[in-house]
């Protein structure tokens, strides 16, 4: 009989132990932001930046999202179709690398 006492006061305590433990860890997380990953959309407008086209002296001049210069090329405005030089009064925005390459090489000659 003696032996079952111990048996179960030892129990007892191992799990007001452990319950403590894990009520301790739950409350400790609660308290804090809950972190979330970037989603895929907002990953790739990180790594493929956006860029704008405009004119400047008669030249397309690609700049950064930022406004900051990318390439002043030799393209001229009189040489571009009315309707991208309409996109470009508006704003012309391409949203990849690919997207201004492809842009580059159908309006460079």
């Amino acid at each position: 009989m003696r032996r079952f006492s111990y048996v179960l006061i030892v129990c007892s305590c191992l799990f007001l132990l452990t319950a403590g433990y894990y009520f301790s860890y739950q409350l400790g997380n609660s308290d804090q932001p809950e972190i979330q990953p970037p989603t895929t959309q907002e990953t790739e407008q990180i790594l493929q930046p956006s860029y704008l086209i405009r004119i400047v002296n008669g030249k397309v001049v690609i700049q950064h999202s930022d406004g900051s210069v990318y390439e002043t090329t030799e393209i001229s405005e009189e040489s571009l179709p009315s309707s991208v030089r309409e996109k470009i009064q508006k704003e012309y925005r391409l949203n990849s690398r690919q997207e201004l390459y492809s842009f580059l090489e159908n309006y460079s000659s």
